[in-house]
């Protein structure tokens, strides 16, 4: 009789930066999901999550690929977004990223139905993905408030050092 215990002898695939269920199955962010971190915690999380999501995968170029080019294009978005005038709406911003971010996943890796009847891929738990959320809105105010001390330093220094 075998020691219960002692864990199985199984073969595991390990993968940098994937995460695997007890299972072995690689976990995946849904398009909801992918959805709701860019609503509440801005693109950055939606990039990560997109970014991990090719790495579970197999296809590390496409991560590379759409990970820059969705910075490239927050960086964009923001900058036109100070641009905006006053009293234009942050939410539909806020609204339009997140479902354009649930588009690109639902149409360039798995649907929550196809992740589901998978055999090689579950999803990733809920908590995971709204702490990731707010850790990107944790970045993202950390870094608006920084950029408007320094612009607000550099005002205050340019209205009395510089005649």
């Amino acid at each position: 009789m075998e020691n219960p215990y002692i864990p199985p002898q199984s073969e595991v695939m390990y993968i940098p930066g994937v995460r695997a269920a007890a299972d072995g199955k690689r976990k995946l962010y849904t398009p909801g999901q992918v959805g709701w971190a860019c609503w509440l915690g801005s693109a950055l999380p939606g990039i990560y999550m997109v970014y991990c999501n090719f790495l579970a995968l197999g296809k590390p170029d496409d991560a590379k690929k759409y990970a820059l080019m969705g910075l490239g294009v927050t960086v964009v978005l923001y900058t036109v977004i100070f641009m905006l005038p006053k009293g234009f709406g942050g939410v539909g911003v806020s609204v339009g990223m997140a479902v354009a971010a649930q588009r690109f996943v639902q149409d360039k890796q798995l649907k929550r139905d196809d992740i589901a009847a998978s055999a090689e891929y579950c999803m990733e738990s809920n908590w995971r993905t709204t702490g990731i959320a707010l850790l990107g809105m944790a970045v993202l105010l950390l870094t608006l408030f920084v950029g408007m001390f320094l612009f607000l330093l550099g005002k205050h220094f340019l209205m009395h050092h510089v005649a």
